[in-house]
């Protein structure tokens, strides 16, 4: 005779699904994802701007120009002789340029990891290393993107049909993530 399968009730769901976890996660992403897009309004003189926060406290800007000054680097090591022009747009020979927004920042996947690395009950060091390694991480993924696609543009490489570059840094940057996650769950895990 064949066993019935086992069913899952209700209390033994609530033994194996942190929900206090899942709160804090939602509630730290939102408010982290929803606080970026308030700050970048804040620090962009065509919305509701406070000239203090952009010129003392402009972290936007800050992780956007580091990203696109090491793109510059990384480009050159091609051979892509690259400058940068106003802060986030990199250039070649005044033609060719990629410009870096606001959106393709990573701001959204960096909220997400530290919405993840937060919720966790860890000890402040623990989180503050976690934080960073995902930020250090996103940042290097994306700058390499913007040169790759600047030396892209530069040497008339063909268009990818399939997926645009967004798209592919996503996918590249959440399977960062990923890994990270599993990678954070075998070093805090006994």
């Amino acid at each position: 005779m064949i066993g019935h399968p086992k069913t899952l009730d209700s209390t033994s769901l609530v033994k194996h699904v942190d929900f206090a976890w899942i709160i804090r996660f939602c509630l730290l992403f939102a408010g982290l994802y929803y606080f970026n897009i308030a700050y970048i309004g804040i620090v962009d003189p065509k919305n509701f701007y406070v000239p203090f926060l952009d010129e003392h406290f402009n972290y936007i800007s800050w992780f956007s120009t580091s990203i696109v000054t090491a793109s510059r680097i990384i480009a050159q090591g091609f051979g892509v002789n690259a400058h940068v022009s106003d802060g986030y747009k990199l250039m070649v020979d005044d033609y060719t340029s990629v410009t870096l927004s606001y959106t393709c920042a990573g701001f959204g996947i960096v909220s997400f990891w530290l919405a993840f690395i937060n919720a966790h009950r860890l000890s402040l060091k623990q989180r503050l290393a976690w934080s960073v390694t995902g930020i250090v991480a996103i940042w290097f993924i994306n700058s390499w993107r913007v040169a790759l696609l600047l030396v892209a543009l530069h040497n008339d490489w063909a268009v990818n049909s399939f997926i645009n570059h967004h798209d592919l840094f996503n996918l590249v940057a959440y399977a960062i993530v990923c890994a990270l996650i599993v990678l954070f769950y075998k070093k805090i895990r006994p």
